[in-house]
């Protein structure tokens, strides 16, 4: 594959774990909100999933800055443990697309 068509797979993979980011950054702070209003939360699968398809960044910036789900140790360990293997796989990409 040309060199300029890789770059352009990162761009697209890294936009896309951007965009996931920030719909798990958002979908955690309305559950944070409707946890302090006492309203309907977002079933931890959802949060899960979103993880999973490339949002553990943004979840993880989310339980730093709402503090939210601090107090499940195992529930964010599993989160950054999901980031870690996201960022590997980041890596993992991002050589593909510079090496030669």
């Amino acid at each position: 594959m040309p060199q300029g068509s890789r770059l352009i797979v990162l761009v697209a993979f890294l936009a896309w774990y951007v965009f996931v980011g920030i719909v798990a950054f958002v979908v955690y702070a309305r559950d944070k909100r409707a946890a302090r209003r006492g309203h309907r939360r977002f079933p931890e699968a959802k949060l899960r999933r979103l993880e999973l398809i490339g949002g553990a960044f943004g979840a993880v910036l989310a339980q730093r800055l709402l503090r939210h789900k601090t107090s499940k140790p195992g529930f964010r360990a599993l989160t950054l443990l999901i980031a870690a293997v996201h960022g590997a796989i980041a890596c993992g990409v991002a050589w593909w697309a510079f090496s030669a």
